[in-house]
């Protein structure tokens, strides 16, 4: 039922186990149908699965966490599994990881390596370096992105920064967002001060106010937003071009409206 609060396990096994202790430190553990880890818990090569929470302050290190509703808020997991879970705790740095099914990653949590799947939300400071995420409903509202894929995602958060980022099916990309050699398709929106360096968007409802886009090709979209720059752009089949953009050696085709102060070198 209950391992007390200074315990330590070294190559020990814990099932059915309601709690470990709050100083507990497990190192080749493997813990199952457990309500919770102890706060302050530590576990290097540790199995957890059935649990409900673990502790706010543990360490899992090469752990696997599953069906679980709740890793601690500074919880630190190197090379860990998370599925089924429905939250990663608020300061939580995962490193290699991979979560699945969870429904939040916390709001300060450091991703690595991670891939993201059928999650509802990953948190509002998270940073996920060469991570994948699909299915999910929202990226944070600061998160940075660097070679990472969103797929399938409702909104990626207002101040994302995405370097080599691909994103698909996307409702909407936040409105400060940077894409350098991005390529948004099937999107609606792309936010208003978005910048895209060399992005492609295709199938777009519109592109935000103030985006700058300097080699990017659009095309089915309805609307390109009113300060946009496009440097070597190819616009096709688009109903407007906003009321301020600068199109260098841009091509537009099939448009509507071409409401522009500079074309360039340019084919409507």
């Amino acid at each position: 039922m209950f391992v007390g609060a200074f315990a330590k396990l070294g190559k020990a096994t814990v099932s059915f186990a309601m709690s470990v202790g709050a100083f507990a430190k497990l190192r080749k553990a493997t813990v199952s149908f457990a309500m919770s880890v102890g706060a302050f818990a530590k576990l290097r090569k540790a199995t957890i699965s059935f649990a409900m929470s673990v502790g706010a302050f543990a360490k899992l290190r090469k752990a696997i966490v599953s069906f679980a509703m709740s890793v601690g808020a500074f919880a630190k997991l190197r090379k860990a599994t998370v599925s089924f879970a429905m939250s990663v705790g608020a300061f939580a740095k995962l490193r290699k990881a991979t979560v699945s099914f969870a429904m939040s990653v916390g709001e300060f949590a450091k991703l690595g390596k991670a891939t993201v799947s059928f999650a509802m939300s990953v948190g509002a400071f998270a940073k996920l370096r060469k991570a994948t995420i699909g299915f999910a409903m929202s990226v944070g509202a600061f998160a940075k992105l660097r070679k990472a894929t969103v797929g399938f995602a409702m909104s990626v958060g207002a101040f994302a920064k995405l370097r080599k980022a691909t994103v698909s099916f996307a409702m909407s990309v936040g409105a400060f967002a940077k894409l350098r050699k991005a390529t948004v398709s099937f999107a609606m929106s792309v936010g208003a001060f978005a910048k895209l360096r060399k992005a492609t968007i295709s199938f777009a409802m519109s592109v935000g106010a103030f985006a700058k886009l300097r080699k990017a090709t659009v095309s089915f979209a309805m609307f390109v937003g009113a300060f946009a720059k496009l440097g070597k752009a190819t616009v096709s089949f688009a109903m407007s071009v906003g009321a301020f953009a600068k199109l260098r050696k841009a091509t537009v085709s099939f448009a509507m409206s071409r409401r522009v102060r500079k074309i360039g070198k340019s084919d409507c």
